[in-house]
């Protein structure tokens, strides 16, 4: 009974040193509670889900703003001037080495891409030792969800890897394809053919554009391996800068009568 009042005592709200110390359990156990749930395996899937909403939101964020303000995003500036660079070009004579030269750049870029891309995709399946992972699971521990989220996360980062070599290949062939649409049409001003090499060429384009950002996006898996929830600010710090280069350039100033036409 003596015991039961001296327990009331320490706990009650009268008592100041009681009070300083069940907030300090409190806290501390709160702390434990979060140190066990960022710990736990389990918890990582949640650091995958929200890292991959952040991406799919900022896509839809670009496209949305792209519908409302074309020339706001650089991809769309980037579609328009591909549009005027044809049909200056294949309105005039003697412009073929400037075609080539362009289009070699291009080609170039996307190629090397590729190959960096595919590179990296064979070093990472050869030192991460993702054969040697154990198959047969012969009870679900925390132990085995932890390597099963590893190799969900290598598989991720082969993925995003493979999506930037094939991508950027895409975009050599339709480089290739644009180039040869161009060089027989220079002079001509056949309208019909400027609409092929248009369409070949911001293909080609597109497919660039998707293979480097499936490149960078690979960031954010690097980071995870250390910790799962590492993914979720590096991909914030990913999408901040590339929000940098997708905004355009110009964007602020009055587009001109050109540019409106194009649109």
């Amino acid at each position: 009974m003596q015991f039961l009042i001296c327990v009331r005592n320490f706990g009650s709200p009268a008592s100041g040193f009681g009070r300083q110390s069940l907030q300090g359990i409190q806290s501390g156990i709160k702390v434990m509670l979060v140190v066990d749930f960022f710990n736990n395996p389990a918890s990582g899937w949640l650091s995958v889900a929200i890292s991959l909403m952040i991406v799919i939101g900022y896509e839809i964020f670009l496209r949305a703003v792209g519908e409302k303000s074309p020339f706001r995003i650089a991809q769309r500036t980037h579609v328009w001037m591909r549009q005027t660079w044809v049909r200056k070009l294949m309105g005039l004579t003697g412009v073929e080495v400037v075609v080539i030269q362009t289009l070699r750049n291009s080609m170039m870029a996307a190629s090397f891409m590729a190959s960096t891309s595919i590179l990296t995709l064979m070093g990472m399946l050869t030192l991460s030792g993702i054969t040697t992972t154990p198959t047969h699971l012969s009870s679900f521990s925390m132990a085995e969800m932890e390597n099963i989220k590893l190799v969900f996360k290598q598989i991720l980062l082969a993925l995003v890897f493979f999506a930037s070599f094939f991508f950027n290949t895409m975009a050599v062939r339709y480089y290739t394809h644009a180039g040869y649409m161009i060089s027989i049409g220079v002079g001509t001003n056949d309208l019909q053919q400027q609409a092929v090499a248009i369409a070949y060429l911001n293909r080609a384009g597109l497919q660039y554009s998707i293979g480097t950002k499936s490149f960078f996006y690979s960031f954010p898996v690097v980071a995870s391996l250390f910790n799962t929830w590492f993914m979720v600010p590096a991909t914030l710090f990913l999408v901040f800068l590339l929000y940098q280069f997708d905004r355009s350039a110009h964007y602020g100033a009055e587009p001109s009568v050109d540019i409106i036409q194009a649109r």
